[in-house]
């Protein structure tokens, strides 16, 4: 530190990766010397990497948080942190692809990010989440981005991206374009409205200049309107992959139950062939057709439509359709519950099949109870679901009726003041 202090150009020097002290501090995580750099040499902190980014992209990929906090403190400067890398992607893309939750969390709260700036290939922060690999954060990530405003790529408007980098933050781009409109002359004259800081000035002079309420209330009701349908649809995608997930992780372990059933019987299959004696059998083939051929009927045909309805399941979610609705999620879960249903009945003839005849009356004492009960919770779930759809179409119906009203109220209102 004696030789940056009496030779402060030291700082700037680089290694062969090109790097120089400060980003190698902050590489490392040492804050005392990034301290000292830092209070030394300023302007060392805004040297570029070789590689592309800034000395606060370096702080998120070795996840050191404490350095990047020093920094974003030290120099206080938008553009530098929202500067991007040699692939276009901000702070805010690489802590939100390593899932790093503390540090999107300082990057929102710190009121200095872009949360919906895009890489070189158009990507948010947002569709980075989407894009990147499931893990238990990505709820919480999620989360933080929705309430800071961010939003995917194919949901900003195209008239809000323009100028970003120039308008100033919290004006509405109406308010922007239109001022970028005046001319010299309006603008070096007493009575035209100033910008400042996001803020608008109104004349002294007591001019009469109307602006419209929602401008100064920070945005346009249509750019809000368009935001919060794309929280909704971000919402109803996140729900639609999640429970694709969860189907298909279902009806992978139905079907190899179904398959381990099926091929390995209750009771085992007979070791070798006899000819003689009350039962003739083949090596190979299920004792228990043979012990109790009425109950390996019911078994076989309960097993087989449980194997079958996860195996479609499957099918359906690999084949590329696009279930986007939730309608077809619900088609695809009752499609479940019939194979669960099946795996259920499944294991009761099973039980009924290796359960010695002794002990039939426990057993069947148990039934008595576990089938009414199994059959108490798929009625109530099924009770539940066919209400919650019936209240949806209500809903979808009464809101079709009072537009269609209020339409013709319209009408016959014109049809009156023309007569």
């Amino acid at each position: 530190m004696a030789l940056v202090s009496a030779k402060p150009d030291m700082c700037l020097a680089r290694d062969r990766d090109g790097l120089n002290p400060l980003h190698l501090a902050a590489k490392k995580g040492m804050l005392d010397v990034l301290k000292e750099l830092v209070r030394i040499r300023p302007d060392a902190a805004r040297a570029s990497v070789d590689q592309g980014g800034t000395v606060l992209h370096l702080c998120v990929k070795h996840f050191q948080i404490e350095a990047l906090k020093l920094l974003m403190k030290a120099v206080n400067d938008k553009g530098f942190i929202n500067a991007g890398d040699a692939y276009g992607n901000t702070i805010l893309h690489l802590a939100v692809g390593d899932k790093q939750t503390e540090t999107v969390k300082y990057l929102l709260m710190s009121g200095k990010i872009d949360v919906n700036a895009k890489n070189a290939n158009g990507y948010t922060a947002l569709d980075v989440l989407a894009q990147s690999r499931r893990d238990v954060q990505d709820w919480d990530i999620g989360n933080s981005l929705q309430e800071a405003g961010a939003l995917k790529s194919s949901a900003i408007p195209s008239s809000c991206n323009a100028n970003r980098s120039e308008r100033p933050r919290g004006m509405p781009p109406v308010v922007h374009d239109q001022i970028m409109l005046l001319s010299t002359q309006e603008r070096n004259s007493p009575n035209h409205m100033v910008v400042h800081d996001g803020a608008m000035q109104l004349p002294t002079n007591g001019s009469n200049l109307q602006i419209p309420s929602f401008l100064c209330g920070g945005g346009s009701p249509q750019i809000d309107t368009q935001r919060d349908k794309s929280k909704n649809n971000l919402n109803q995608g996140e729900w639609l992959a999640k429970k694709r997930d969860a189907l298909m992780v279902v009806a992978s372990l139905l079907a190899s139950m179904a398959f381990q059933a099926g091929v390995n019987p209750p009771g085992g299959v007979w070791q070798e062939n006899s000819t003689t004696g009350p039962g003739p059998h083949r090596a190979g083939e299920a004792v228990v057709a043979y012990n109790y051929p009425e109950t390996y009927k019911y078994y076989l045909r309960a097993n087989t439509i449980s194997f079958v309805a996860s195996l479609s399941t499957l099918l359906l979610l690999i084949s590329g359709l696009p279930f986007r609705r939730k309608t077809f999620m619900w088609m695809l879960m009752v499609i479940m519950w019939l194979s669960i249903t099946s795996m259920a009945f499944t294991y009761s003839y099973s039980i009924v099949a290796i359960t010695p005849k002794k002990d039939r009356g426990p057993l069947r004492r148990t039934m008595y109870v576990a089938v009414p009960v199994w059959c108490g919770v798929m009625g109530l779930l099924l009770l539940g679901h066919t209400m919650r759809l019936t209240g949806r179409w209500l809903k979808h119906e009464g809101k079709s009726c009072l537009k269609h009203g209020a339409t013709n109220d319209g009408n016959q209102n014109v049809q009156i003041e023309v007569r």
